[in-house]
């Protein structure tokens, strides 16, 4: 996983995850320490024909 900053400009960080189908998703922060992350949300897709992001 790559953190990318602040996407959703909601004050908290979240990550962004590439499938070996090349799908991308971004999980949103969540500030809460016993559920830091959100459920992924689809924002990609074909990026398997990259080998880095």
């Amino acid at each position: 996983m790559l953190s990318v900053g602040d996407l959703d400009a909601d004050g908290k960080t979240d990550i962004v995850a590439r499938t070996t189908a090349g799908d991308l998703y971004r999980y949103s922060g969540t500030g809460d320490a016993t559920s830091p992350l959100s459920k992924p949300v689809k924002i990609g897709w074909g990026y398997n024909t990259y080998n880095l992001l």
